[in-house]
């Protein structure tokens, strides 16, 4: 199932991210032997994350 258009939320804080910070997928690539990688849009940059370092977020309020 695709995840592009659904948000995700950063388990981990790196060099570029906060933990908790939430972005949309703009796109999804399957990597032969190091997995799947999203391309997340955080509003003031896009970057590519390992999806399994990522939380989706539901929609329910």
């Amino acid at each position: 199932m695709s995840s592009i258009g659904k948000k995700f939320k950063t388990r981990y804080q790196s060099d570029f991210l906060g933990k908790g910070w939430i972005g949309i997928c703009e796109e999804e690539k399957r990597v032969a032997n190091l997995g799947n990688f999203v391309l997340i849009n955080f509003g003031y940059m896009t970057m590519w994350c390992f999806k399994r370092e990522l939380d989706e977020v539901s929609e329910e309020t």
